[in-house]
């Protein structure tokens, strides 16, 4: 019998901010999509989710459909905010909020291009070394 640790499915929530950069949104969700295709069935599965729950904007124009706003994730998701151009305009009070929500109830967050900003702002990155975009 295999453990469950093996045969869990892994969730990934990602936070598509506004003006989201594709390029590091792909390269982040591209590589789930290939794992469980090379494993032969699901081993990651993944939600979007935006800050109204409405369709996100990425920074190329292109329109992307989302699962989610910003409700409650299990304890055991993995939260990738997903950042782009104008990143201070899209750290919004509520996303703070929301990030700053989930981490004290031990979700476990990432940040994507330039939302290591937006992770800073939150205070999710205190006595932390990270590394953000150079614009």
């Amino acid at each position: 019998m295999q453990n469950s640790e093996h045969t869990r499915v892994r969730n990934f929530v990602f936070l598509l901010l506004k003006d989201f950069s594709m390029s590091s949104f792909a390269a982040a969700i591209e590589p789930l999509r290939i794992a469980n295709r090379m494993a032969g069935r699901p081993v990651y599965s993944w939600v979007l989710a935006s800050e109204d729950g409405q369709s996100a904007k990425a920074s190329n124009g292109a329109q992307i459909v989302v699962n989610m706003g910003l409700d409650a994730v299990n304890r055991d998701d993995t939260l990738m905010a997903c950042g782009g151009i104008n990143i201070k305009e899209a750290t919004t009070k509520p996303v703070l909020n929301w990030l700053r929500r989930e981490a004290r109830k031990g979700v476990r967050i990432g940040g994507l291009c330039t939302a290591s900003y937006t992770m800073a702002k939150a205070g999710l990155l205190e006595g932390k070394k990270c590394t953000i975009h150079w614009e």
